[in-house]
C-alpha cells in the first residue's frame, strides 16, 4: 500500500471519528483535538 493510501484512509477515519463525536455531544476539547489531527493528515497528503 503506498503512502497516499495509508494518508487517506486515515483521513478517512478521523473524518468518521470526528463526526462520530460531534454527533454523540463528545467534549469539545476532543472534537478539536480530532479536528486538528485531520488539518494535520490532510496537509501531509497535500505535501505527499
Amino acid at each position: 500500500m503506498g503512502k497516499t493510501v495509508i494518508l487517506e484512509e486515515k483521513i478517512e477515519y478521523t473524518r468518521w471519528k470526528m463526526y462520530e463525536a460531534y454527533l454523540n455531544n463528545t467534549d469539545y476539547q476532543e472534537v478539536l483535538r480530532l479536528s486538528q489531527k485531520l488539518d494535520h493528515l490532510l496537509n501531509q497528503l497535500k505535501s505527499a
